[in-house]
C-alpha cells in the first residue's frame, strides 16, 4: 500500500527537545508504522520509539505535546490506518516519557474504500494528519484532524475518495451519567471571565440540582438546588470563588442526569 516516503511530517519544539514523526517500515513486516523520536539539541542525542502492527498500514502521522507541564515528554500522535480487512480510518495513540506506548484509540471509522487518482496510476488511500495542543488547560487536551474513507466521489468522475474528521481529545473522565437527555442544555460563555449562564429546557416541573466537580469527579460547589418549571429556564452564576481551571458542571433532577458539560474558568 502506498505511504509516501520517509520525510519528517510533524515536529514541535519542547524544554530543549525536538519531538517528530514520520511514517517508517514496523520490524520489517512489509508495513508501515509510527516512528517517533525525540532529539535533544543540546547533547544532539536521538532517540526513538515505534509503533505498528502487522497487517495494518498506519502512515501520515503527526504530533503534539499531552502534558500540561513543559517537563513531561508525554506526546499524542494522530495517524491513519488501513489493512485488508477495514477501510482507511484515523486514530490517535499516546507515548509516555518513558516511550510506553498507550492502546490506539479510533477517532472516526472508514465507511468505504478510497481509489482516489486511480486514473493516474496509483491509488492515495489518506493524506496529510494535523494536531495541536490545547493551551492553559486543566488536564491535557489535544485537536485533531484526520481522513476516512467516504462514499463520496472524486470530481465528476465514479472515484471514491476520503474525507476529513475534526476531534477533540482530552483525558476528561467519562461514565454513563454523561449519556444525557437534554439536547437544548448550554453553558455560556465558556471558558468563564466573569458571569456565566445556564440555559436549558425541561418537560415538566422538577426539582433540579445544578453541581460542579473537578475532573476527577470531587465536589466543588452546589450552585443551585431547588424547583424550576417546566420549559426554558435560564440561571446565571458568579465565578467568584472558583480557581482558574477546568470543572464538569451537572444538571440532575431527582431521577435522572439532564445534563453535564465541561466548564473552563479563566
Amino acid at each position: 500500500m502506498i505511504t509516501g516516503d520517509c520525510r519528517i511530517l510533524n515536529a514541535f519544539y519542547l524544554n530543549g527537545v525536538v519531538h517528530y514523526v514520520f511514517q517508517s517500515d514496523f520490524s520489517s513486516t512489509n508495513f508501515t508504522g509510527i516512528n517517533y523520536n525525540r532529539l535533544n539539541v543540546t547533547t544532539l542525542v536521538n532517540t526513538s520509539f515505534s509503533f505498528g502492527q502487522t497487517g495494518f498500514d498506519f502512515a501520515f502521522p503527526s504530533i503534539a505535546s499531552y502534558a500540561i507541564n513543559e517537563n513531561d515528554p508525554t506526546v499524542a500522535v494522530c495517524f491513519l490506518s488501513s489493512s485488508a480487512t477495514i477501510f482507511p480510518e484515523t486514530r490517535v495513540v499516546i507515548c509516555d516519557e518513558n516511550g510506553n506506548w498507550s492502546d490506539d484509540v479510533l477517532i472516526k471509522k472508514g465507511n468505504n474504500f478510497v481509489d482516489a487518482f486511480a486514473f493516474e496510476g496509483f491509488v492515495r488511500w489518506g493524506d496529510y494528519s494535523g494536531i495541536a495542543y490545547r493551551k492553559n488547560n486543566a488536564i491535557p487536551e489535544v485537536w485533531l484532524s484526520g481522513c476516512y474513507g467516504s462514499t463520496q466521489t472524486l470530481f465528476s468522475v465514479n472515484y471514491k475518495c476520503f474525507e476529513t474528521w475534526i476531534a477533540q481529545l482530552s483525558d476528561t473522565p467519562l461514565n454513563a451519567e454523561q449519556e444525557f437527555e437534554a439536547n437544548s442544555a448550554v453553558v455560556y460563555p465558556n471558558p468563564v471571565v466573569d458571569f456565566y449562564s445556564v440555559d436549558f429546557t425541561l418537560s415538566n416541573k422538577e426539582k433540579v440540582s445544578i453541581t460542579l466537580t473537578d475532573v476527577a469527579g470531587n465536589p466543588v460547589k452546589t450552585l443551585f438546588n431547588g424547583d424550576l418549571k417546566a420549559g426554558k429556564n435560564l440561571l446565571t452564576f458568579n465565578k467568584n470563588a472558583l480557581s482558574s481551571g477546568l470543572y464538569v458542571l451537572k444538571i440532575s433532577t431527582q431521577t435522572k442526569v439532564v445534563h453535564t458539560a465541561k466548564l473552563i474558568v479563566n
